[in-house]
């Protein structure tokens, strides 16, 4: 139902309405009081409002039709940080179509995404600094009898011919997020690993991050029975995996895990 509601909004703000041509919209608009302006051409909706991760427990702020078949809304200022919001389109919600900041949050819904830069930067803000890179790997889970997904970062300077062994830490996100969560849509771990080693707050290290989700399909209500099977994929499989494929020290003293929600009930089960 959700996927059939997704499509049906992308025809219903595709459809020519009396001939209009679509506007060319720059949408969100960060300005430089850290105000920000929201735009969507929809000439055939009567009722749009906006969601926003710095709203809380506020509703839905409504947005105002032009003549030309666009609405609007200003919102702000906001103080520095990552921001996810969607649009609300006659009850669907969707990502915004003028930027190229959408994902899929959580594997679940659309959402869109913009930032508020600070200065000096902040650590999760682009900067020019040594680059990592992000390995997109996958394995067959014998225990699973299925091909699982992985995403690896290895600091600047890391090679793979040698000698250095490098600490390990897992990163899991929460449900039902993937392995993608982190670098990907409305996470920036790779660029706040970069920042963090390049100022010497980090230790250059690998980071492994896998979905925290291993039962199929996903049930919080199996939550003990997904840690356990969880900690037989990383112990097991994942983790001498990227042992063999990476160089990554044996000593326990050098490994760690974190992670968010189910991610981080995985650290203390």
């Amino acid at each position: 139902m959700r996927w059939t509601s997704t499509v049906c909004l992308v025809a219903y703000l595709s459809t020519p309405a009396l001939a209009q041509e679509r506007p060319i919209l720059v949408s969100p608009e960060v300005r430089a009081d850290r105000t920000v302006v929201f735009r969507l051409w929809a000439p055939q909706g009567t009722d749009v409002q906006l969601s926003g991760s710095w709203m809380g427990p506020q509703p839905p702020a409504p947005l105002t039709k032009g003549t030309n078949g666009v609405w609007s809304v200003t919102v702000g200022p906001l103080p520095p940080n990552i921001y996810s919001y969607a649009f609300l389109v006659d009850g669907v919600r969707a990502g915004d179509p003028s930027c190229r900041c959408s994902y899929t949050s959580a594997s679940l819904f659309a959402e869109s995404m913009f930032t508020i830069r600070s200065e000096p930067p902040l650590s999760w803000e682009l900067q020019n600094r040594p680059l990592g890179t992000l390995h997109h790997e996958r394995f067959f889970s014998a225990r699973q009898q299925r091909m699982r997904r992985f995403v690896v970062y290895t600091p600047p300077g890391y090679e793979p011919s040698a000698d250095r062994e490098y600490p390990l830490l897992v990163l899991l996100p929460g449900t039902p997020g993937d392995e993608r969560d982190w670098t990907s849509g409305g996470g920036f771990a790779d660029v706040m690993f970069d920042n963090l080693i390049a100022d010497g707050r980090m230790v250059p290290m690998v980071v492994v991050m896998h979905a925290s989700d291993v039962l199929d399909p996903p049930d919080e209500r199996r939550g003990d029975e997904n840690l356990r099977a969880l900690e037989t994929v990383l112990v097991n499989e994942l983790i001498p995996l990227v042992r063999q494929r990476y160089r990554v020290s044996t000593d326990p003293k050098l490994a760690a895990i974190a992670g968010l929600s189910l991610g981080g009930s995985s650290v203390c089960p």
